[in-house]
């Protein structure tokens, strides 16, 4: 929505040089014929000044008074600088502005190259942030959408930003911030290993990959069969082996509801 200010600028015997105008003014001054005046407009909270009724777009405008003028100041909505704005998700690895919602619900006239695409630094906050301890936004990109590695290899926090510009065909200005997207890597599959593989007599092994939250058998065999060593593990991802005290080749059956593997390791000089 559109608001203004108006300056009436009367000639009279009394010069005054400076009038100010915000949306909610309206100013009444008497000046000697042939001065100038020098009119500021400031804008109140949420409003940006876009132009004077003389098309000037200087928000500090000084004109020559010869006759009883009428100066109209425009002020614009401002979207507000990181209001957040609606995203589209039709995939988890496509960042996309809703345009049509933005054109359609908003007003906005939209283009590409007013959106840009960041991905986060640090912690979230604003873009420019003068804090030189805070490191800025990785900027990657400009457009109505943004595509990500289809297996989230970039994982993190994600935004656009759109450069809104006052003109006729808008309802506000300034600089808006989409919706943030968070997009985690997806955990890697539960495999159970035997780490390392290859150690010397009475060397200690991790039985690594366990579920915590069932009950899994541990027996260990020599190559030929026989038991050599039995366990059990309850609430733990890991579980530490001592290796055979003598060289060879030996088997480590995990077993448990979701398991029934044979591991084998070396043991040598």
């Amino acid at each position: 929505m559109k608001r203004f200010g108006i300056i009436f600028l009367t000639l009279f015997t009394t010069m005054v040089a400076t009038a100010q105008v915000d949306p909610t003014a309206v100013v009444t001054l008497e000046v000697e014929c042939d001065s100038w005046v020098e009119m500021t407009a400031i804008p109140v909270k949420d409003y940006v000044f876009t132009h004077w009724s003389d098309g000037s777009t200087d928000s500090v405008h000084s004109v020559l008074v010869n006759s009883d003028t009428v100066f109209i100041a425009y002020f614009h909505d401002r979207c507000g600088d990181y209001a957040e704005l609606p995203l589209v998700n039709r995939y988890d690895w496509i960042l996309m502005v809703n345009v049509k919602w933005l054109v359609q619900e908003k007003g906005y006239a939209m283009s590409s190259n007013i959106v840009h695409w960041y991905r986060v630094v640090g912690e979230v906050d604003k873009l420019e942030d003068p804090d030189p301890m805070d490191p800025k936004d990785f900027y990657i990109g400009e457009g109505y959408s943004f595509t990500l590695d289809k297996n989230l290899q970039q994982t993190g926090i994600y935004y656009g930003t759109i450069d809104f510009v006052p003109d006729s065909t808008k309802f506000c200005s300034g600089l808006s911030r989409t919706e943030l997207a968070y997009f985690v890597a997806p955990p890697a599959p539960r495999e159970v290993r035997l780490m390392p593989n290859t150690t010397t007599p009475n060397g200690t092994m991790h039985l690594v990959g366990l579920n915590p939250e069932i009950e899994t058998h541990i027996r260990v065999y020599s190559v030929t069969g026989k038991l050599l060593k039995e366990a059990t593990s309850m609430g733990a991802e890991e579980y530490l082996l001592s290796a055979y005290p003598m060289t060879g080749v030996f088997e480590v059956q995990v077993l448990s509801d979701e398991d029934n593997l044979v591991l084998r390791y070396l043991v040598k000089q």
